[in-house]
């Protein structure tokens, strides 16, 4: 698996921590739209500090096969190290401006070969296709480069747009796990989405 690929039009690449102010402000300027869906944040999560602190685990956890988190570039926003080569000495290019994540996590291995499948995308970004085209990707690296066989998604019943998306990815729906995540300090339902290797309809995933 590698730190960086490209699709059509964009870039996907594993962050350090020093990058932690772009994911802050990528994270801040959703800030409204993210919470509502996602999992009650610490309260510094807010803060390049903890940013940082989360870039470098998730970065352990890649070398370790446990987790991958790919921060989403346009590539006709990404600029030239020749051109702006102080921002950024030790890139060979330069990121301008962040509009989004695709992520496996939990992954597991042995019996299970599994993994949490997750996405965001910034507000102003969506209604592209980008979300689909960095998920198509992702999983095209689980199953052939991890050798995944399966991919989990929970999404919150209220939440139209994610599902509609996953269901066009080709992920079928499994059920309900009730008051399982704490959203804005509520438990709230989430709705269970698995894209099975082998099983579900849609096996075109590159």
């Amino acid at each position: 698996m590698n730190f960086e690929y490209t699709t059509d039009r964009l870039v996907m690449r594993v962050c350090h921590d020093d990058m932690a102010e772009q994911v802050l402000d990528f994270y801040d300027k959703n800030r409204e739209y993210f919470d509502c869906y996602e999992m009650t944040r610490a309260d510094n999560f807010y803060t390049v500090p903890y940013q940082k602190a989360t870039l470098k685990l998730e970065y352990d956890e890649m070398i370790k096969n446990k987790m991958i988190r790919f921060y989403l570039f346009k590539k006709d926003e990404v600029a030239d190290i020749k051109k702006d080569y102080e921002v950024f000495k030790e890139l060979d290019i330069v990121r301008k401006k962040m509009i989004g994540s695709v992520s496996l996590s939990q992954i597991r291995y042995g019996s299970y070969r599994d993994a949490m499948f997750g996405y965001k995308l910034d507000h102003d970004y969506e209604g592209n296709g980008y979300a689909f085209e960095a998920c198509k990707k992702l999983m095209e690296i689980a199953f052939d480069e991890l050798e995944l066989h399966r991919l989990e998604a929970y999404i919150m019943p209220s939440n139209k747009r994610s599902i509609n998306l996953i269901k066009k990815l080709g992920f079928s729906y499994e059920g309900i796990k009730r008051s399982s995540c704490e959203v804005n300090h509520v438990y709230e339902d989430h709705e269970l989405y698995a894209f099975v290797k082998g099983m579900n309809k849609d096996e075109e995933v590159d």
